[in-house]
């Protein structure tokens, strides 16, 4: 015989029915990958991340980015592996949207890491094979350190005399509340955030994607420092062969894996064999020397 409804258990069974109904709409938000939706705070990261030799000019509100016109280079742009050719002697320029804030990120912090170059009032900007304008970033990450010497007064003057190790690969970081207002205006045809996507990136690239002559370094470095007319600054060491990233460094963002961390030349060759074991693909020997493209951190 079943019992008697009674008032308490009523209440009991219709608590306990509205806390399970509660959470039934929670339970699927558990089971989502991180990279399927906008981000619990609707906000999307975006990552650009610079592959090779380029100067950063920061500016009152923005930094202009400059990269020589190098023969043996390619100016390329993109998603990972999907990218494209950026046209010489164009302008591009990032409109991440507005930020959660809604006012424009301050100037970021760049490590002492890197080549700075100060009070510098002559920009060629002309030379360069095309011109990239962003917004100050959330972050400047810098990455792929390798060991090399540089001398000049211009050396001198910015940096640490002990200074030894540079990067190779800079990353700036953005926040795109709306994704939708996100571009890379002189760009949109080739790429295009994901607007379902909690993180995403743009790779730029201004290096050799194959085997170069050994004086590619001296040369592509002389030819970043000409864009700024009387800066004496010299690449003297002939940098070695920069080690495949197999351990993320410190600062390194998690929604980065270690090979788009890889240069051109190394994604097809043995720093990207390593990162993909059991691959039966047949690998070149390896491109050139990672170490040959370094950027400039320039303060005017």
């Amino acid at each position: 015989m079943k019992e008697p409804i009674t008032r308490r258990g009523l209440l009991k069974g219709c608590a306990a029915f509205s806390l399970g109904s509660a959470l039934a709409p929670l339970q699927p938000a558990f089971s989502l990958p991180r990279t399927s939706a906008k981000g619990t705070a609707g906000t999307s990261t975006l990552y650009l991340c610079f592959h090779g030799l380029f100067a950063f000019v920061f500016r009152e509100d923005h930094i202009l980015i400059l990269t020589p016109r190098i023969d043996e280079h390619k100016f390329l742009a993109g998603a990972w592996r999907n990218e494209k050719g950026l046209k010489k002697g164009a302008s591009y320029s990032l409109l991440p949207g507005t930020n959660k804030s809604g006012h424009a990120n301050p100037r970021p912090v760049v490590s002492k890491d890197n080549l700075h170059l100060s009070d510098l009032k002559n920009i060629d900007a002309g030379s360069s094979y095309c011109q990239i304008k962003v917004p100050f970033p959330k972050e400047f990450i810098s990455l792929r350190h390798v060991q090399a010497t540089f001398t000049g007064k211009s050396f001198t003057a910015a940096n640490a005399p002990s200074a030894s190790s540079f990067p190779l690969l800079q990353i700036l970081k953005y926040e795109m509340p709306d994704t939708k207002n996100c571009k890379f205006d002189g760009f949109e045809e080739s790429w295009k955030p994901n607007p379902h996507a909690s993180s995403q990136q743009l790779h730029i690239f201004a290096e050799p994607p194959d085997i170069v002559p050994d004086d590619h370094a001296a040369r592509a470095f002389d030819a970043l420092v000409q864009i700024f007319p009387g800066v004496d600054l010299t690449l003297k060491s002939k940098p070695g062969l920069a080690p495949c990233p197999l351990v993320k460094e410190p600062g390194s963002p998690r929604d980065i894996d270690l090979e788009q961390e890889l240069s051109l030349s190394e994604r097809d060759a043995s720093c990207g064999a390593k990162l993909k074991k059991g691959t039966k693909r047949s690998f070149k020997d390896r491109g050139p020397q990672t170490g040959d493209c370094f950027s400039i951190i320039v303060c005017c």
